[in-house]
């Protein structure tokens, strides 16, 4: 305790839990020094080993996605476990345009002051999330890579029935949000984006626990490294993933899209049909403004065959929503249509 100028009394109250992790957090402990987003050597000499540095930030981590509350109105599922492939972290982020909000994983350095013109890595956060879970649901779905995994010895057709059950429980669990950050923050331990790849690294006894087996696997960490291709569509940022019958090929899909045409669709047939009686009607059905029901109107008017590349994923990725509704002054002959998206390409 001290006191200041005037008799006032500081200190000796208790540590806050953000005092305690903060200083669990120094890596002094290990002999480093931060700066500028990075661990240097320092003069020092370490008073705790690495491995016990890196066992408490992984608790310390833990108990961050643990307490943090699911009812959160923008959670960032994968935050505390993303990073770059040269060691930035990842964290979560976010923007304000036009009242609406996006979210983003950008490089910690971004957020840390360090000079006008800093550059680093910002990913749409429902982009990297949505691809992770994908990769997660793909290895529950797959015995041959859990057995792998686990390297259960003697194991029974019975246990083995068992687990895959589960694993398919748990991979239905994913497309729930609030299970999908219990099983996420159980399962994995780090997320690395490369540029060609995202790696999860998952804790292979969490991950046997959750499956109702015991692994056999002398190591802590199993890795997943799964292809993914970065496309700019537009603005954003799309993770693509291979398609599961090819390693080689990837989906170009554009599920926003796909979703844009078939609205213009709905909307055009209750117009047809009487059941609205104005595009503000409609508005009020989607809860959207006017003015995007009209732009999105004009899909329905796509050739066949730009419907059908659409739906394949066959057409240029630089054809989006954006494109079609605010960039070009799109046509009402099929034809000439069909000619402008190829100049796209």
């Amino acid at each position: 305790m001290g006191s200041t100028s005037n008799g006032r009394v500081t200190g000796g109250g208790p540590f806050s839990r953000g005092h305690l992790y903060r200083l669990l957090a120094n890596p002094i402990y290990i002999g480093k020094l931060p700066h500028k987003g990075q661990l240097h050597d320092g003069r020092h000499d370490a008073i705790v080993s690495e491995e016990l540095w890196d066992r408490v930030q992984a608790q310390l981590r833990d108990n961050r996605c643990g307490t943090e509350r699911p009812s959160a109105k923008h959670p960032s599922l994968l935050a505390g476990r993303l990073e770059t492939a040269d060691g930035q972290k990842l964290v979560p982020s976010h923007a304000v345009k036009q009242g609406k909000r996006y979210r983003y994983y950008i490089e910690q350095r971004l957020l840390q002051g360090e000079g006008i013109g800093t550059k680093g890595a910002r990913y749409p956060a429902g982009e990297v999330e949505k691809a992770v879970l994908a990769i997660l649901q793909r290895f529950l779905n797959s015995p041959s890579d859990i057995v792998t995994m686990l390297a259960i010895e003697d194991l029974t057709p019975g246990t083995m029935k068992r687990m895959v059950g589960q694993a398919k429980t748990l991979s239905g669990d994913l497309k729930d949000p609030q299970q999908a950050r219990h099983i996420v923050s159980r399962v994995i331990n780090k997320i690395i984006v490369h540029e060609d790849a995202l790696e999860l690294r998952l804790l292979t006894k969490n991950l046997a626990e959750l499956l109702g087996a015991k692994s056999g696997s002398e190591d802590p960490i199993h890795v997943i490294t799964s292809p993914c291709k970065l496309v700019r569509r537009g603005q954003d940022l799309k993770f693509i993933l291979p398609l599961l019958d090819d390693s080689n090929t990837f989906s170009r899909q554009d599920p926003a899209l796909i979703q844009a045409v078939a609205k213009a669709h709905l909307w055009w047939r209750w117009i047809k049909g009487g059941e609205v009686k104005s595009l503000t009607e409609i508005a009020g059905r989607e809860g959207i403004n006017k003015a995007q029901v009209t732009r999105w109107l004009r899909l329905a008017f796509l050739s066949p065959k730009l419907v059908r590349q659409i739906r394949a994923g066959d057409h240029p990725t630089s054809l989006t929503i954006e494109t079609l509704t605010r960039q070009v002054d799109l046509p009402t002959n099929w034809q000439e249509q069909e000619t402008l998206v190829a100049a796209l390409a």
